[in-house]
């Protein structure tokens, strides 16, 4: 077992299965119950769960012209959400064909197509 805090048994459990990201992880009994991370964990066989994330499709634009192409990306959480659009210098996605930005990841609709969203200023005029 591992003495330590909630904490520190995470990490354990990160570093014993090599998860590297920033997953969010669980684990369950054999009876499918999720369970807490504390020291009073009975001993058993748990399953692992990792979270699969939420997998998008984005339309990929070469300066303010779309190119045609998609990028299939997955994100895992808001954090990778917003680094992703911090990449692209953008501050949302809109879904193609529609009208409504999309800041956090809890907004995106699985398999969804995505555009570049916000406000986007013509450098042209």
């Amino acid at each position: 077992g591992i003495d330590g805090t909630a904490e520190a048994i995470k990490e354990a459990i990160r570093c014993a299965f090599g998860l590297r990201s920033k997953r969010a992880f669980w684990l369950e009994d054999e009876d499918g119950i999720v369970r807490s991370f504390d020291r009073d964990m009975p001993l058993g066989i748990y399953m692992l769960n990792v979270d699969e994330g939420l997998t998008v499709k984005v339309c990929i634009y070469s300066g303010n012209q779309l190119t045609g192409a998609t990028e299939v990306k997955t994100f895992y959480n808001d954090e990778d959400f917003h680094e992703f659009l911090a990449q692209h210098g953008w501050v949302s996605l809109r879904e193609v064909g529609g009208y409504r930005d999309v800041e956090t990841v809890d907004e995106l609709q699985p398999l969804g197509m995505y555009q570049r969203g916000g406000v986007v200023e013509d450098d042209s005029l």
